[in-house]
This record gives structure tokens, sequence and C-alpha cells, in this order.
């Protein structure tokens, strides 16, 4: 069984204007990584067990480095399987 969870959300182009869309999470049992395609300064990670309320934002945790980098491109495998039109708006971590 499958415990990951890969959602987007999009916006309309009119709702694109005044915020910001294009925004793709992959969450595990343990651990929830977001991305906002258009404003990775956004981008968010939280460690669902220690911190089940997500107020603790660990994406420059240092630590978290390799495992932030493996959900990316688990993240990323998920978006190529989908033909996630957004693609062209993911950048590096």
């Amino acid at each position: 069984w499958d415990n990951e969870l890969f959602s987007f959300y999009s916006s309309s182009e009119a709702y694109a204007r005044q915020f910001v869309d294009e925004i793709r999470m992959l969450r595990t049992p343990e651990w929830k990584l977001v991305r906002y395609l258009r404003a990775p300064e956004r981008d968010e990670f939280f460690n669902l067990v220690d911190d089940p309320e997500e107020l603790r934002n660990e994406i420059q945790n240092p630590i978290h480095e390799e495992l932030i980098s493996r959900l990316h491109e688990k993240l990323l495998q998920r978006m190529v399987e989908t033909s996630d039109p957004a693609l062209e708006y993911l950048q590096p971590l």
C-alpha cells in the first residue's frame, strides 16, 4: 500500500493575477513537501510527526536537505507520470 499522496492546485488565469498558483504537494505519513512553482521562496517542508499542526517550516533546515531532495524527486516523478503541464515551472531546490 502506497502511503504517499500527491496533490496539485492550479488556479484560473483571473485568479492567478491575484495569487500564486501552480502548487504541488507530496505527503508521506511523516513528511509534507509543498512546492510553489512560480514562487519557490514560499516552498514548505513539515515534519508531520513532531509538528502535526505544520507550524514550523523546515525547508531551510540543512539537516533535511537529502530528504527534501528525495521527496522532490518523487514529486517530479508524479508530475511526469500525470503529464503535469506545470512541469515547465518546476525549478530545482
